[in-house]
């Protein structure tokens, strides 16, 4: 994964003239991260409601295309709590209770999302398709403090990816082996190149989002917990159909990895983000997201042409 370096506000001191302008202490603007907990009390204001048309359902899901095809059965025991457990693959046998967030972002669609894993380190996101029975997956894996000592000068350095957390995206059939003829989302799509777009999640917090070629997207809080804050960040656009996708995105800084439904017939924004519930390297939790989305002005390829010189 590749990404930019990461944007961080900087306080400029006005000082004499003789003295010139120096820069401010740096580790101020750390201070303003906050953590995924605190976070919550400012994003789910515009979600889209919890749905319980799971609960009692039962979903076997086999993934591919990523050299390791595995099977996954999904049993939705109530509108709360799945069980999931592996039935083929690499981790065969492996299985557990989770608490599931749940919505339905377009007609013919549901979103899942939960954190999975013996060590409760795996967020889980799925979209399942019902229109023509095959889903997507992502899969976010968070680092533990043994696995994060390098700075990301170093993890450049290093040819490493700058996000300790990772994500994978991978392909599914629902109830059948996938084989070539099956159909698939595009899960790499480059529909949003280019295009600018501010997600109100609740009545005081909003965000810009900015979508640029290469796998990196900027984010900058406009108003609310963060204010003042931005990053450009890894992330990854996900394609169901013509107005409706998904991006996945993994933060360098707190190690969120977030999977939101984009819906621009209805103009509203589904999904989770998840992260450590503090400042350590302990419990990860999920918190549900959703905001109501305004097209705002991106870059064109008028933008881009130089203006005629006499």
């Amino acid at each position: 994964m590749k990404s930019v370096g990461l944007i961080v506000p900087l306080v400029f001191v006005m000082a004499s003239a003789s003295q010139g302008a120096t820069v401010g202490n740096a580790d101020e603007a750390v201070e303003q991260y906050i953590t995924i907990s605190e976070m919550a009390k400012g994003i789910s204001e515009y979600n889209l409601p919890r749905i319980k048309s799971l609960s009692g359902t039962k979903t076997v899901l086999y993934f591919a295309d990523d050299g390791h095809d595995f099977a996954v059965e999904y049993r939705f025991v109530d509108d709360q709590v799945l069980h999931w457990q592996v039935l083929d693959g690499p981790e065969k046998g492996a299985s557990g209770y989770s608490e599931y967030i749940a919505t339905n972002p377009k007609e013919g669609y549901d979103y899942v999302e939960f954190i999975a894993g013996s060590n409760q380190a795996t967020m889980v996101a799925l979209v399942l398709d019902r229109k023509r029975n095959i889903a997507t997956g992502i899969f976010g894996h968070f680092p533990r403090e043994k696995d994060d000592q390098w700075s990301m000068y170093q993890r450049s350095a290093r040819k490493m990816t700058l996000t300790a957390a990772r994500v994978r995206i991978l392909s599914a059939s629902v109830a059948v082996p996938m084989t070539q003829a099956t159909p698939r989302h595009d899960l790499d799509s480059k529909d949003l190149v280019g295009t600018r777009r501010l997600y109100r999640y609740s009545v005081k917090d909003a965000y810009e989002h900015i979508y640029h070629d290469n796998h990196n997207f900027t984010w900058h809080c406009v108003s609310g917990n963060e204010k003042g804050l931005a990053d450009t960040d890894y992330a990854q656009v996900v394609k169901f159909e013509d107005g409706f996708y998904m991006i996945a995105w993994v933060e360098k800084v707190m190690h969120v990895v977030s999977a939101i439904t984009l819906n621009f017939e209805t103009m509203r924004s589904s999904g989770a983000m998840a992260s450590f519930a503090g400042w350590d390297y302990g419990e990860i939790i999920n918190v549900p997201v959703g905001a109501i989305i305004k097209d705002i002005p991106g870059v064109t390829q008028a933008d881009l042409e130089l203006p005629n010189r006499k």
